[in-house]
């Protein structure tokens, strides 16, 4: 837990509030602490970190106005989609339980891992899980978060999750058109050890088994992953009874999510690359070619179109430029934007004013 400058030129212990007036009031608080928790400050500078730092992959989600919210929803489900360990932690009393567990269940986050503290403040629980990041909405919960844990306390700003939740989406598409043998492989294989235990795969295979199973949307990184798993095919056969081989082949969708996850990934990749090379490019119009003196007039830029990249060029862009490098002969037409292999000079302009 460093003392650090905030950029109010105050300055804070970790991640706390920026309220100490100088560095030494911040230390004497630190050490104070320290003190506190039975520990000197000479043994924290040796180490230069907590011995029991909070982990990173872990993190929880208070529930009412926090996780009861679909957007904060979607951004629990994409951690989970990371490979994180995603907990619960509610103040409210085990006996009401039923909404909390239908949300966590939708989710995909095991019951084991949804805790009531019965009314009491949760860093003692946030403190005990080793959790790394916890999001919430009372402010009272951060404060007290940050000064007793080493967990980065979030508190929840409803408008900025918003705006995390449409960037993603609007960055990146997802996809559930995998086969219903997938979805059936995942549950056939997640029922297995419910009712068997097993020790076999990782949280992330597993966390893959629950996405199938409940046929949530996956990314175009989760598809990689699971197109990626058919390194393992080699033990696709072996019996859940004998071994792990088998069971995790069908956790991860099995042949048909698999080879789904292949073709999709093609699919998407392809796609991408003619977005790339075709919209932002556009269609080439020529409208006359001159062999004899060498001239070619046709539109090579449009206006008002958005490309991909989300760019529109706006009528008298290209005003300045013209003016400017037109009469200097330093406007060229480049092959692949590479300004080592000029194709030709401009020598109409006429067409880059058109309007039409």
């Amino acid at each position: 837990m460093p003392v650090e400058q905030c950029s109010n030129g105050k300055w804070r212990i970790g991640d706390g509030e920026c309220v100490y007036e100088t560095r030494r009031s911040a230390t004497r608080a630190y050490q104070a602490y320290l003190a506190i928790e039975g520990q000197s400050a000479s043994d924290h500078e040796s180490e230069g970190e907590h011995t029991m730092k909070a982990d990173a992959n872990k993190i929880s989600f208070d529930f009412d106005d926090t996780l009861d919210q679909p957007n904060i929803q979607a951004i629990a489900k994409r951690l989970k989609e990371e490979g994180k360990t995603v907990y619960v932690i509610t103040r409210r009393q085990s006996e009401d339980s039923a909404a909390v567990y239908k949300v966590s269940d939708e989710i995909g986050i095991p019951r084991s891992r949804v805790y009531f503290t019965n009314g009491k403040m949760k860093w003692e629980t946030i403190k005990r899980l080793n959790i790394g990041r916890h999001y919430d909405n009372n402010p009272d919960e951060i404060r007290l978060i940050r000064e007793n844990t080493d967990a980065d306390a979030r508190l929840v700003n409803q408008k900025e999750l918003d705006d995390i939740v449409s960037a993603i989406m609007q960055k990146e598409e997802t996809y559930n058109d995998y086969p219903e043998a997938a979805t059936n492989n995942a549950k056939r294989a997640l029922k297995w050890k419910e009712e068997n235990g097993s020790s076999c795969g990782t949280a992330v295979g597993w966390t893959r088994a629950n996405q199938l199973a409940n046929r949530e949307r996956l990314s175009r990184d989760t598809i990689a992953r699971m197109a990626s798993f058919k390194r393992h095919q080699q033990n696709k056969d072996v019996p859940y009874s004998e071994g792990c081989g088998g069971l995790m082949w069908d956790a991860w969708g099995g042949t048909a999510g698999i080879e789904w996850a292949i073709r999709k990934l093609r699919q998407i990749d392809e796609k991408k690359t003619s977005m790339i090379y075709g919209y932002k490019r556009m269609t080439q119009e020529v409208k006359d070619v001159d062999a004899k003196k060498g001239i070619v007039t046709g539109y090579f830029s449009a206006f008002n179109i958005k490309d991909s990249d989300g760019d529109i060029i706006v009528p008298g862009a290209f005003q300045k430029s013209l003016s400017e490098w037109f009469p200097k002969g330093r406007i060229k037409h480049l092959l692949n934007h590479d300004p080592r292999q000029p194709l030709t000079s401009y020598l109409l302009r006429c067409f880059l004013h058109d309007e039409l």
